[in-house]
């Protein structure tokens, strides 16, 4: 009975290890050729030929070792693993007392979805159960051909930040200085969340990225040519942010707790607790980050006379947010699951400023001098409610998912902005005050449809329709000279805009002399409606659209494996861009957006190869973007001394790069990884007279170094050189960092401490230069980059409990001597 109880609690230790694989979360990863089936046996003691019960059973995959699954026999040996993701595995068997027993390769793929080992046999051999150990490590990237996965618990150089840390250390992505996120060099990223898109609006990828704790965070998976399955938005990709939420029984508690440099805090409590077939998780999370910022710009004007603006800006910004999490996972049987999911955020951005200005004429004689002093906060709500459910037949891997999401979102700034003469003389030029709000819902309902046949290959179809509805107005208030404050009519709009968009979907996969194909197809119907004061009628477009994708690949050996992909996407103007109201904060710099935008499309091919063994992980990927309607960010001059900044569909894009990373193992205490993306973006500008034109080779690179200290601390040093780019207009210089984290735990993994310093040596700047017909612009940005984090982290739960239990109460050892 003791070694009955002890095979049970090593298998339930080892479902963190299973339940943080990235393969191993069904319905939240993301991959063109995602397939399931089941691995089926029956354990056998090879003497007396009896059933062996509570036997482990554990799958890994071929390709990384990474454990997928395990399950344990039941009374008549017999076991079964369900929902196991199509590729190429080892099991691993054993149970106390017996001899480890390994059975590879194990295949589960769309002509042998439910493979059956039948009866395996295991030899008695002696065992001391003093010396027992299961032990599974993840490496902290995992190459695949559909996509690549970073395992954030791995980034030590990220504990304690936020979203935006952990991509900063994500190979062939860049971060710019507002958070803002590129994928090879293209911002057009599809970010996700569990597999959906954010329902906030009215905010940035950076905000967006900003609020999420690297604590809260399982893996990151950036898939760089979905399948039509999908979603098509995002030329250059999808993001996917994997939310940790844990599935072994009983209960289990994280809370981590970080301290930096320059009032910067932030903490996290993730809780879980599993029984029969309810799970209960819910989370919560706060940060209050203080950082200061600083820049500087010249602008040179030609026409129609020569002018030279400069301008120095110091910046304060206090950030404090908060979210929450919550929800319930309930399988009345074996084959429905039920949930129900609720989450919000509350957000707090507030921000004082000093610009100070400087106007020279052609003989560089100063024109005028005024300084912009500004005070602005800027308050959010958001909220999102979710309904799934799930059915399964005895058929593995037929399936059928319904998901309803319901989201509500509240965002209000207010800024007022004196203008002074004489750099601060205290002469008032004016004063104004801007309130800016926005009201926004999100409603969505998916369903999806799988059934493989062994001999006909897997089929899947669905169909999403999704409604989106933001309305925003802005108030601009001028103070009079009697100090009363007067609506400003001519500053003053209200811009409404709805979104429906209907789409269906169809996949086929099947396997052919060795190869493995996906053919899909989605077609999609949008319609957008704008409504704004500066429109005499409202502003109406629809349209229809056809997505294809084709994945082909085929596995040379274990180790070896090719792929080929091709898929449409597209970049569908959202209402910021769309938004024509005109921002007068920098009076001498305007921007807008532009109403007649339309989506630009791009067709993508991609040929990747992967190479995996023991010790050693390869990935290489050679792909090829052309980019219809590509949306610029276009300059003009409004005057001699103004410019305006709008969105177009300025150009026509080419893009061809080389994406390589690497894993190596050197010793058990030491790990490198790295990656290297190398790409040519041409650009064609439709109007001459813009200067829209650019033909730009860059790369950037990122390593990263693993090493197992004395006593047991570990230590990660990471380094990122993004080298010069150029875009429609606009040069970006080289940008280079260096960070740095040491982890060590205590008291049996229970507790762990780190030490995290971002931007080692403070190098972390944005230098541009901007260029258009009678103009040149070049500006200087350097944010309070380098930080010093402390951290703890106290985790908790029944199956940790236990084993202190276990160890606190075995008997001391004998000398037998």
């Amino acid at each position: 009975m003791t070694a009955r109880l002890l095979s049970v609690f090593l298998f339930l230790s080892s479902i963190p290890l299973f339940a943080q694989s990235p393969q191993g979360r069904q319905g939240q990863g993301l991959g063109p050729g995602a397939g399931a089936g089941s691995l089926s046996g029956q354990l056998m003691d090879e003497e007396s030929r009896h059933p062996i019960e509570y036997g482990n059973v554990v799958l890994f995959r071929v390709k990384d070792s990474v454990m997928v699954t395990g399950t344990i026999s039941g009374r008549d040996g017999k076991f079964r693993m369900d929902k196991v993701p199509f590729g190429r595995y080892f099991c691993k068997i054993s149970f106390i007392g017996y001899e480890t027993r390994i059975v590879s390769p194990v295949l589960v793929n769309p002509k042998s979805p439910d493979p059956d080992l039948g009866i395996l046999y295991l030899n008695l051999t002696p065992v001391n159960l003093k010396e027992v150990l299961v032990t599974g490590e993840k490496e902290m990237i995992i190459n695949n051909l559909d996509k690549k996965v970073i395992n954030v618990d791995k980034s030590i150089a990220a504990t304690g930040g936020s979203a935006v840390d952990v991509m900063q250390n994500i190979p062939s992505v860049t971060v710019d200085s507002d958070g803002g996120v590129k994928l090879r060099g293209n911002k057009n990223v599809t970010v996700l969340i569990d597999g959906k898109p954010s329902a906030m609006e009215g905010v940035s990828t950076g905000e967006i990225l900003a609020q999420i704790p690297a604590s809260s965070m399982e893996s990151v998976e950036l898939v760089t040519n979905p399948s039509a399955k999908y979603d098509p938005e995002g030329t250059a990709g999808i993001i996917n942010i994997v939310l940790k939420k844990k599935q072994e029984s009983g209960y289990n508690t994280v809370v981590t707790l970080n301290a930096g440099n320059g009032d910067r805090y932030n903490g996290s409590l993730n809780l879980n607790y599993r029984t029969g077939g309810w799970n209960f998780y819910g989370s919560l999370d706060g940060r209050w980050n203080r950082f200061n910022a600083e820049g500087n710009s010249n602008r040179l004007t030609t026409l129609p006379d020569t002018s030279r603006l400069t301008q120095d800006s110091r910046n304060t910004n206090q950030m404090t947010m908060n979210g929450f999490r919550t929800g319930i996972d309930y399988a009345p049987d074996e084959w429905n699951t039920f949930s129900i999911g609720f989450r919000g955020r509350n957000m707090g951005f507030d921000n004082s400023g000093d610009v100070n200005n400087s106007l020279f004429d052609g003989n560089q004689s100063l024109v005028r001098s005024f300084n912009r002093e500004s005070d602005a906060e800027r308050n959010g709500r958001h909220i999102e409610y979710s309904l799934e459910h799930k059915r399964t037949w005895e058929t593995k891997g037929r399936e059928w998912t319904t998901d309803l999401e319901f989201g509500t979102q509240k965002m209000k700034r207010t800024e007022t902005a004196s203008t002074l003469n004489s750099a601060g003389s205290g002469n008032y030029l004016s004063k104004q005050k801007n309130e800016g709000t926005i009201n926004g819902l999100t409603l969505s309902l998916e369903s999806n449809y799988a059934h493989p046949t062994p001999e006909w290959g897997r089929f899947e179809a669905g169909f999403k329709s999704r409604l989106r509805q933001n309305d925003s107005e802005g108030l601009y208030d001028t103070l009079g000279a009697n100090g009363m404050w007067y609506p400003n009519s001519f500053l003053t709009d209200k811009f409404d805009y709805t979104e429906q968009v209907h789409a269906g979907y169809g996949t086929y996969s099947n396997s052919l002399e060795g190869f493995n194909y996906q053919l899909a197809l989605r077609g999609e119907y949008v319609r957008t409606v704008l409504s704004s004061r500066q429109f005499t009628s409202d502003f109406i477009t629809d349209y229809t659209s056809l997505y294809p994708s084709i994945h082909i690949s085929r596995e040379l050996s274990e180790a070896h494996e090719l792929m080929v992909s091709y898929s449409r996407r597209v970049d569908r103007p959202n209402n910021r861009q769309l938004n024509p109201f005109v921002d007068y904060s920098d009076s001498l710099n305007l921007r807008s957006g532009n109403p007649k935008l339309l989506p630009q499309y791009t067709n993508s091919m991609e040929f990747g190869y992967n190479f995996n063994q023991k010790m050693t992980s390869l990935s290489a990927s050679l792909f090829y973007r052309q980019t219809e309607d590509l949306i610029s960010e276009i300059t003009r001059q409004e005057n001699a001394r103004v410019t305006r900044t709008t969105l177009e569909n300025a150009a026509t894009g080419t893009s061809v790069g080389v994406d390589l990373s690497a894993n190596q193992t050197i010793t058990q205490g030491f790990r490198l990884n790295g990656g290297i993306s190398w790409f040519r973006n041409v650009i064609k500008g439709k109007l001459d007279s813009d200067n829209a034109d650019a033909d730009n080779v860059s790369w950037n690179a990122k390593g990263s170094a693993m090493v197992t200290l004395p006593l047991e601390i570990q230590l990660q040093v990471m380094g990122n050189y993004n080298a010069p780019m150029v875009m429609p207009q606009r040069k970006i210089k080289e940008q280079y960092s260096v960070d740095l984290g040491l982890k060590r735990d205590f008291l049996d993994g229970m507790l762990t401490a780190n030490l995290r310093v971002q931007d080692v040596f403070d190098s972390r700047e944005f230098d541009s230069e901007t260029t258009g017909t009678g103009f040149t612009l070049t500006s200087y940005n350097k944010p309070d980059s380098r930080t010093i984090f402390l951290g703890i982290t106290w985790r908790i739960s029944t199956l940790m409990m236990n084993e202190r239990e276990r160890q606190k109460n075995r008997e001391p050892e004998t000398d037998d001597f």
